[in-house]
């Protein structure tokens, strides 16, 4: 047992994500899925390992989107570019900048 105070929820969560934002920019190869436009004009997705068992949510904001010579489709092979986040619900998440298809080998 530790004799520190435990610190909120929150906290911990904010203090994971200032450690995120330390990682530099990352490029991810995977499938899409969950495809979802929003009526603001961010898109949201998951992107997959081939297997399916891991996966990071995405999202990817309207500027980034409208400017994405690629669109991200269901079941697209691609690499996603972007940056390592917590979440207002505190998950994982990818803040993706850009789409490519991916044409290479799993």
């Amino acid at each position: 047992m530790t004799d520190t105070l435990p610190i909120a929820v929150a906290n911990l969560a904010a203090r994971i994500s200032a450690k995120l934002w330390e990682f530099p920019t990352v490029s991810v190869r995977g499938r899409l899925s969950k495809v979802t436009a929003s009526a603001a004009g961010h898109c949201y997705f998951t992107v997959s390992d081939p297997s399916g068992e891991v996966s990071f949510r995405c999202a990817m904001w309207r500027g980034y989107f409208k400017a994405s010579k690629v669109a991200p489709v269901n079941g697209m092979a691609a690499v996603v570019t972007g940056r390592v986040s917590l979440n207002d619900a505190g998950c994982v998440q990818l803040m993706v900048t850009k789409v490519a298809v991916w044409e290479g080998e799993s």
